[in-house]
C-alpha cells in the first residue's frame, strides 16, 4: 500500500464561486453553488511527488485540534506529475457545503486525511468562504419573506363600517375553534392540563427556569436534566422504573428518543437508576420478532454510539454491568449482546469494542465463558479479551478464518522476554500438552508440553537460503537416544596429547556414562587412537607408538543428562488419546465448516413513534 502525505500549498481559492440567490418570490437559496475550492499536493515520506490517483478525507472543524468534525467527505483526486491536485469541497453531495457553516461568526479549520494515514495538520480558512453567509441576504432565517407572512384569521366582533373584515375597537384576532375556559386557580410552575371543554387544572408536568435553562419534571419539582421523569404506579420498589413504556402496536416503540443536535454528549433515551440493583434503561420485547434494545447512529462524528453503556459502581460484593445480554433462544445465530460494523474502507471499525480501564489484576474488556467456570478461572492478568471454558469439548476462544490467520498475536515489546503468544498449561503431569498444532491428515500433529519437549511426527526441517536465491530445507539428524555433542582441535605434541571437554558443556551431559570421541588428523601420521577417559577430558595417542605432532579434529558425543535410561520412548498410548480427541471435535462439529454465518445479516429495526394528539 502507498502512504502519502499531504503538503498544502494552496489554502483557499474562491473569487469564481459565485455567490447569488434567485430573486423569484419563493426561491430559496438552493441555487447557491456551495463549493470551495482546495488545493495541495501528494507525496510520500520523503517527500517525493506521488502522480495519480488518491483517495483524501476531507473534513471542517471548529477547532483547530480536537473535536468531531463538523462536515466531511471522501474524494478521489487525481495529482499531476508534481504530486498537485485541486478539488472542489462539497462535490460529492448535490447540496454542496452546507450553508450553516459559515452564517455564524466563528473560525473554520480544513482537515486532510489520505487512506490509511492519519490526518494531517489542520489549516485555517482565509475569508473567502464566509462571503456564504451573504446568502441571507434575501432570506429571513435562511426562509423566503413569503414563508412569513401571517394567515388570514376572522375577527371577534362585529365588524366595523370600515369594511369588510375589519376588527371591533378593543377586540384581537384568534385562531379558529378556541373557547373560552375558566380555572379554580393554579399552582406555580405547573403546566396546565384541561380536564373538561372548559376546564383546566394543574398537570403533572412541572417547569423550572425559562429559556435555554428551562428544566421540566414529570411527577417530580426538582428536576436535573432538561427531561426528569420520576416513576410512579403499581410497580413495587425493587423492579420500580424512571420511564415505564409499553406498545401493542406491531410496529411500535414502547419508549422512542430522538436527538438532533450536531454536537456534545446528547442522548435520544437516556436513563438513570439510584436502586442498589435497579437499571437505567429495560427493554423487553415478547413478540416473535423485534428489539428489547434497540440503537442506532447515524451521526458522521467520531464517537457517534448506538448503545452505550458504562458501569460506574465501586462495589465488591458483586458484579455490575455496562451492557448486560442474553438469549434464551436455542435457534443458530442467537446472541445475548451482537455487534457489526460496516464494510468501509475505514482502517479501524468494530463490531463489538470494549476496553476496561481498571487498575486491578484481572481487569478485561472483553469476556465470553462457556456454559461454567473452568479452575484456572481467577488466573492471569488483565487482558483486552478474555475467554474461558470449563470441563468437556469447549474452548475459551475460537478463531476460524478462510485464507487468512485464524488468530494473529502482534507484540512490539523492546525486551526478549515478551512473548507474542504464551501458552501454559497448570497440569504438574509430566508431558502435559501446552501448545498442539495437528490437521486433518492423519496422525500429523506437532506438540510442546509443560517440560519443554518439542514433539513431531513429521520431520524437523530449517529452511535456509542459497548463494543462488533458492530456498531449501536441511533435516535434523535423530536418534534413538539423547545424546549432546561437542566438536574441538587439538595437536599431537611427541605422539600424544591430553584433551579438556569444555566445563559448560560437560555440565549439560553425563561424563560418567560412556561417551564417544571420533578422531580426524590433518596430516600424514601413523593413524590416532583414544587413549584414557575421564569424566573432565580424553588421552590421544599416535598409533604405532609415533611420535609426530599432527594437529587433529574431534567429534564427542555423550549422554544428555537426566535422560541417560531413555531409547525409543513409546508413545502408543499417547498417540492414541490424541486421536480420540481429534474424533471427539469432529463428532461434535469442532473444527469442521459450517455451511452458513451464524447471522446472515445485522437485524433490522424500523421504529415508529406514535403522533401526540396535537399532531
Amino acid at each position: 500500500m502507498k502512504r502519502y502525505r499531504i503538503f498544502l500549498l494552496l489554502l483557499i481559492c474562491l473569487p469564481l464561486v459565485q455567490l447569488n440567490f434567485a430573486q423569484t418570490p419563493n426561491a430559496t437559496a438552493s441555487a447557491l453553488p456551495r463549493l470551495v475550492r482546495f488545493g495541495g499536493s501528494v507525496k510520500d515520506v520523503s517527500g517525493n511527488p506521488l502522480p495519480g490517483v488518491a483517495g483524501i478525507t476531507f473534513a471542517l472543524y471548529s477547532e483547530p485540534t480536537g473535536g468531531a468534525p463538523l462536515w466531511q467527505e471522501t474524494q478521489n483526486v487525481t495529482a499531476d506529475d508534481n504530486g498537485r491536485y485541486t478539488a472542489l469541497l462539497g462535490a460529492t453531495r448535490p447540496e454542496g457545503l452546507p450553508a450553516e457553516l459559515f452564517t455564524s461568526e466563528q473560525a473554520r479549520w480544513v482537515g486532510v486525511q489520505v487512506q490509511g494515514q492519519p490526518e494531517q495538520p489542520r489549516v485555517l480558512l482565509v475569508s473567502a468562504p464566509y462571503a456564504l453567509k451573504a446568502g441571507d441576504a434575501e432570506t429571513v432565517g435562511g426562509l423566503p419573506p413569503s414563508a412569513f407572512v401571517l394567515a388570514e384569521l376572522p375577527a371577534r366582533g362585529p365588524a366595523t363600517a370600515s369594511g369588510p373584515g375589519a376588527v371591533a375597537a378593543g377586540s384581537r384576532d384568534v385562531a379558529k375553534g378556541t373557547t373560552d375556559v375558566t380555572t379554580t386557580g393554579g399552582t406555580a410552575n405547573y403546566l396546565p392540563l384541561f380536564t373538561g371543554a372548559s376546564t383546566i387544572l394543574d398537570s403533572v408536568v412541572y417547569q423550572t427556569g425559562t429559556g435555554g435553562t428551562a428544566k421540566i419534571g414529570i411527577n417530580t419539582t426538582a428536576p436535573t436534566s432538561t427531561l426528569a421523569v420520576q416513576g410512579t404506579g403499581t410497580f413495587s420498589s425493587s423492579t420500580s422504573n424512571g420511564v415505564n413504556g409499553a406498545s401493542s402496536a406491531s410496529n411500535e416503540s414502547g419508549v422512542f428518543g430522538s436527538n438532533s443536535a450536531t454536537s456534545g454528549a446528547s442522548n435520544g433515551v437516556y436513563g438513570i437508576s439510584s436502586s442498589p440493583s435497579g437499571s437505567g434503561t429495560v427493554g423487553v420485547n415478547s413478540s416473535s420478532s423485534g428489539h428489547g434494545v434497540f440503537g442506532k447512529a447515524e451521526g458522521t462524528g467520531s464517537g457517534a454510539t448506538g448503545v452505550y453503556g458504562t458501569a460506574t459502581s465501586s462495589s465488591t460484593s458483586g458484579p455490575t454491568y455496562g451492557i448486560y445480554g442474553t438469549t434464551a433462544s436455542g435457534s443458530t445465530g442467537s446472541a445475548g449482546v451482537y455487534g457489526t460494523a460496516p464494510n468501509s474502507s475505514a482502517m479501524q471499525t468494530y463490531g463489538v469494542w470494549g476496553t476496561s480501564a481498571s487498575v486491578a489484576e484481572y481487569g478485561v474488556g472483553v469476556a465470553g465463558t462457556s456454559t461454567a467456570l473452568s479452575n484456572n478461572a481467577g488466573y492471569g492478568g488483565a487482558a483486552g479479551v478474555w475467554g474461558d471454558a470449563g470441563t468437556g469439548i469447549s474452548y475459551g476462544v475460537i478463531g476460524t478464518a478462510d485464507g487468512t490467520p485464524a488468530i494473529w498475536a502482534l507484540n512490539d515489546a523492546a525486551d526478549t522476554v515478551t512473548a507474542a503468544l504464551i501458552a501454559v498449561n497448570g497440569s504438574t503431569t509430566p508431558g502435559a500438552l501446552a501448545f498442539l498444532a495437528s490437521g486433518f491428515i492423519e496422525g500429523g500433529y506437532c506438540q510442546i508440553d509443560n517440560t519443554g519437549d518439542l514433539t513431531c511426527t513429521g520431520t524437523v526441517a530449517p529452511s535456509v537460503r542459497t548463494s543462488e536465491g533458492r530456498e531449501v530445507k536441511l533435516y535434523g539428524v535423530a536418534s534413538s537416544e539423547n545424546w549432546f555433542e561437542d566438536f574441538g582441535s587439538g595437536q599431537l605434541s611427541g605422539g600424544s596429547v591430553q584433551i579438556a571437554l569444555d566445563p559448560a558443556f560437560v555440565s549439560t551431559v553425563n561424563t560418567g556414562e560412556a561417551y564417544h570421541v571420533f578422531l580426524t588428523p590433518r596430516g600424514e601420521c601413523e593413524g590416532l587412537y583414544v587413549g584414557a577417559t575421564t569424566a573432565s577430558g580424553f588421552e590421544v595417542r599416535e598409533l604405532h607408538h609415533g611420535t609426530s605432532n599432527v594437529s587433529f579434529d574431534y567429534r564427542i558425543v555423550a549422554k544428555r543428562l537426566g535422560y541417560e535410561n531413555v531409547r525409543l520412548e513409546d508413545v502408543t498410548q499417547h498417540m492414541n488419546k490424541l486421536r480420540q480427541r481429534q474424533a471427539q471435535m469432529r463428532a461434535r462439529g469442532v473444527g469442521s465448516r459450517i455451511s452458513t454465518a451464524p447471522v446472515s445479516a445485522a437485524p433490522e429495526a424500523t421504529l415508529k413513534m406514535t403522533p401526540s394528539p396535537q399532531e
